[in-house]
């Protein structure tokens, strides 16, 4: 159940095997609100997200809709 976490080396090379000979490998670089693309392109997250009201604090007792813990006995299932 945990993430599997890679390299640079390993996100290169499958990036190079995904893409084959028709493909290019990007750089990507955040500078201020634009992400700038190799190759000239960007994108603005200049008004990306301007309501702080709905941000999430990070606490699970700020979730609505918690799961609830299983507080049985699991040979009553």
């Amino acid at each position: 159940g945990t993430p599997q976490l890679y390299t640079k080396n390993q996100v290169d090379s499958l990036i190079v095997t995904r893409s084959g000979s028709e493909g290019s490998i990007q750089n990507l670089s955040l500078e201020g609100e634009e992400l700038k693309i190799s190759g000239g392109n960007t994108i603005s997250f200049e008004k990306w997200d301007t309501d702080s009201t709905d941000d999430f604090s990070g606490s699970f007792l700020d979730l609505s809709d918690k799961p609830e813990l299983f507080s049985g006995n699991f040979e009553d299932l």
